[in-house]
């Protein structure tokens, strides 16, 4: 019982650190989900497909390095909303927006 309050006491020790706000992966994928979820309460009928974790894995991990990245529209949608809208400083490119990607690239 010891060494699992110990080992308890170490993972919270390490979701303290400074470091660990840092992580830009983590703000991104907690925001993503956050924005399904809100999605969830307002009403949306229409629940995640297969490859939405896969999407967000991929977006929130990617996205810090890059100027630009063509995503779906269910995720575009999602990176449009607030708070990630103002925090995102990033060309995105989905298929609801073509003309605009193409007229302006």
């Amino acid at each position: 019982m010891e060494d699992e309050l110990l080992k308890f006491s170490k993972i919270v020790e390490y979701f303290k650190t400074t470091n660990f706000d840092n992580l830009l992966f983590l703000h991104l994928s907690a925001s993503l989900f956050a924005s399904i979820a809100r999605k969830a309460a307002a009403g949306s009928k229409k629940p995640p497909n297969r490859g939405t974790v896969n999407d967000i894995e991929m977006i929130s991990t990617f996205l810090p390095y890059c100027d630009a990245m063509f995503i779906d529209n269910e995720c575009a949608s999602y990176l449009n909303e607030k708070p990630l809208v103002d925090k995102i400083f990033l060309q995105k490119y989905s298929l609801n927006r073509k003309e605009k990607n193409l007229c302006n690239s």
